[in-house]
């Protein structure tokens, strides 16, 4: 299937199983994964500026407008956005960050690579997993076919080194990395050999740190990824997602931090009859 340009509210509307979704899986019972309300996060102005900052940087002064008025919603913040027209509209101090993180991408060896030739910027894949006939989807950032990596943008508050440990598995980015190498070689019609993160520090001054999530690290991913696959689609196709159990007291330990009086128990054997 060829690559689609569409726009991301189509992409996330299409019913393919993307990792955003099958992540949901991978941490929830299936009821709260299907039906849960998610947190709707708004695609906001300065995270939008950022990915044509760091992915198109030539794009940039054409799409952004830096605002005289330093409160939204005044005189001044209506006269800037007559004048902006099409034109994202930011605050002095947004825009000015925009541009740092613009020249820090453009001294990246790396992003300046991965930008060379005819890069693939946020174009929607589409294919079929063959172990389950499940359709699923994935939007990279950014894929180099002269490179064969695929690029995606984090922006992060904390970029340092035990953050990045804690964040790959909390928020499933080692599933991310298996996931859409996965489909983009199922149905991209390239190969993507590699996969990194750029990772941007939101905080002034912003820094850059591209990463690479190490191979153990991924193969756990992949098979968080063909697990939450294979419970998604079966609970769809028999149209039941069971929730918690209703006809058990479960019980559960306290954790030892909030353990003043008493001992540990985590390591507690149960008494054998």
């Amino acid at each position: 299937m060829p690559l689609i340009v569409e726009d991301n509210s189509t992409y996330h509307s299409h019913p393919a199983w993307s990792k955003s979704k099958l992540w949901r899986y991978a941490q929830f019972t299936p009821y709260r994964a299907e039906f849960g309300k998610i947190e709707e996060k708004d695609y906001y102005l300065f995270g939008n500026a950022g990915h044509i900052a760091v992915l198109e940087p030539e794009r940039l002064e054409a799409s952004i407008f830096k605002a005289t008025a330093t409160r939204r919603g005044t005189n001044e913040w209506k006269a800037d956005q007559a004048e902006a027209g099409d034109k994202m509209l930011l605050k002095a101090e947004d825009y000015d960050l925009i541009m740092i993180m613009r020249d820090l991408a453009d001294e990246h060896p790396l992003i300046r690579q991965l930008r060379k030739g005819t890069p693939i910027i946020e174009r929607s894949c589409y294919a079929q997993d063959p172990e389950t006939g499940a359709e699923i989807k994935c939007r990279p950032d950014l894929y180099s076919p002269d490179l064969k990596i695929i690029m995606d943008l984090k922006f992060l508050a904390n970029i340092e080194d035990d953050a990045w440990s804690r964040d790959l598995g909390a928020y499933g980015y080692n599933m991310q990395d298996a996931a859409y190498r996965h489909v983009w070689n199922l149905g991209s019609g390239y190969e993507a050999e590699a996969f990194v993160f750029a990772c941007i520090s939101k905080t002034e001054p912003p820094e850059i740190v591209v990463r690479e999530i190490e191979p153990i690290d991924v193969e756990e991913g992949m098979a968080r990824y063909r697990e939450a696959l294979a419970i998604a689609e079966k609970c769809r196709r028999e149209q039941h997602w069971p929730g918690k159990p209703l006809d058990v007291v479960r019980g559960i330990k306290m954790r030892d931090a909030h353990r003043r009086f008493t001992p540990s128990q985590w390591n507690v054997k149960e008494d054998e009859d």
